[in-house]
């Protein structure tokens, strides 16, 4: 999930991150603290309100984790290359399956 940072929350700042294995079970679910100030938290669409950033994990924190969990594993949703960006991140493609190419899913 994403809040809005910078002037009036145009720009767009990490605040949660959800991962589920095969089985749809959360293998890791949990708050980031955005690395620049909330402007907007965009409650409305992201769910995300102040108490739930307030002692979250740092932004460095998470992405190693997500790092680490995710490491020589098969990526498996929508868009990955969004998810992978803000997290500042990169995969090997051929561990990768996105939906949105997957020409089955295209209408």
């Amino acid at each position: 999930m994403m809040v809005g940072v910078g002037d009036k929350g145009k720009r767009s700042a990490l605040a949660r991150v959800s991962i589920v294995d095969g089985n749809g079970d959360a293998v890791l679910d949990t708050f980031v603290a955005p690395q620049e100030k909330v402007t907007d938290y965009r409650t409305m669409f992201s769910g995300v309100r102040p108490k739930d950033l307030k002692d979250a994990p740092k932004f460095a924190v998470v992405q190693k984790l997500v790092s680490e969990i995710t490491k020589d594993k098969l990526l498996v949703g929508h868009a990955i290359h969004n998810d992978l960006k803000v997290l500042l991140m990169s995969h090997p493609k051929h561990l990768i399956r996105d939906t949105s190419t997957f020409r089955a899913y295209q209408v």
